[in-house]
């Protein structure tokens, strides 16, 4: 979040199809923590916030862009954007009680790397914007959204080996 440096949990399930070498649709399901200290009634307190979440992401293939479709390419970078749901589900009744919702959207760079046909690693750092209340104490002054940035890491596992030419002749 803007204005801490506090470091949390993100944890998170993604499925993707490609429709083209260059283009996919993402659908993904995560939850965050993060701790938030501020002062009340003159003692420093550090509630835990908690924020499930839903995204449906357009995801445009740069690698291919730049260099063309190449099967045997072991890494490469895309751009995702699209809209996020986001609900607290765990807050602070003094600071920011649970259950509120907002509507947000997200972009972020996945690079992927390959370790075989099925299996990869996966980094993605993301932004996330949500309206100026939803975040309360992390919009910027005299801003109108609050900001979310994290980096997430993971592990990738393909079904099936992608080949956007085999499949296309099939």
């Amino acid at each position: 979040y803007e204005g801490t440096n506090q470091l949390g949990l993100l944890l998170g399930v993604a499925g993707e199809y490609r429709f083209t070498p260059y283009s996919g649709a993402r659908l993904s399901a995560d939850y965050f923590s993060l701790s938030y200290p501020y002062l009340s009634k003159g003692a420093l307190v550090q509630p835990t916030l908690g924020y499930a979440n839903i995204a449906a992401d357009y995801v445009f293939d740069l690698g291919t862009l730049l260099a063309g479709y190449t099967k045997s390419r072991r890494m490469d970078v895309a751009l995702a954007l699209g809209p996020v749901l986001s609900t607290r589900v765990m807050g602070n009744e003094d600071f920011m009680g649970s259950g509120k919702t907002a509507l947000g959207a997200q972009v972020g760079i996945p690079v992927q790397w390959d370790l075989n046909e099925f299996w990869g690693l996966m980094l993605e750092p993301r932004a996330r914007f949500f309206g100026k209340d939803y975040l309360s104490g992390w919009a910027s002054s005299g801003s109108n959204m609050s900001k979310l940035l994290d980096v997430k890491v993971g592990l990738k596992y393909s079904f099936k080996d992608y080949d956007p030419v085999r499949m296309a002749d099939e």
